[in-house]
């Protein structure tokens, strides 16, 4: 439970943050701030599936959908409105994405991980970037290339002693 919570946490933590600072990066590549409080999601969420389940993952995403709309909307800053708004589109797409590449994958947990971040932050990165500020490739790259640094620093912190089947 207290992962699901924490997922929670990162998530809002994520949508304030991209809405406030834009962080530069070598090479004209820069990211919104909020990437350092999402990029641990992608393998918090494949933890999570396997404790609690698909079904529990499913859950989580819908709840977090809502609660980032509405943090956006009571807020009131146009800004963190839209981000919100791009946020929930960018999430239901890209962790159902990494839900079914985590489910499918049948290798070691880092294995699993590892694959299903990769494409599911490609898609994410895009989709969000796209809707909170337009199109800009330099941004889509600065927000993948921090997400998969750190998914690989967190993948072995949230290995699971015994993994066991996924749950339904």
């Amino acid at each position: 439970m207290l992962l699901s919570v924490l997922y929670v946490i990162l998530i809002v933590a994520a949508n304030i943050f991209a809405s406030l600072w834009m962080v530069p990066l070598p090479f004209g590549v820069k990211a919104p701030a909020g990437v350092f409080f999402f990029a641990p999601l992608f393998t918090l969420r494949d933890r999570i599936q396997i404790d609690r389940g698909t079904r529990w993952v499913y859950m989580l995403i819908a709840i977090t959908a809502v609660l980032s709309w509405l943090m956006g909307v009571f807020v009131g800053l146009p800004l963190l409105a839209r981000i919100s708004l791009a946020s929930v589109a960018a999430f239901i797409v890209s962790e159902s994405l990494d839900t079914l590449l985590f489910t499918v994958v049948k290798r070691s947990f880092v294995q699993r991980s590892l694959i299903s971040n990769l494409f599911s932050s490609v898609a994410d990165s895009a989709i969000f970037i796209t809707l909170a500020f337009g199109w800009n490739p330099r941004i889509i790259l600065g927000q993948w290339i921090i997400k998969m640094i750190i998914s690989s620093v967190m993948i072995p912190l949230l290995k699971p002693k015994a993994v066991h089947a996924p749950g339904a």
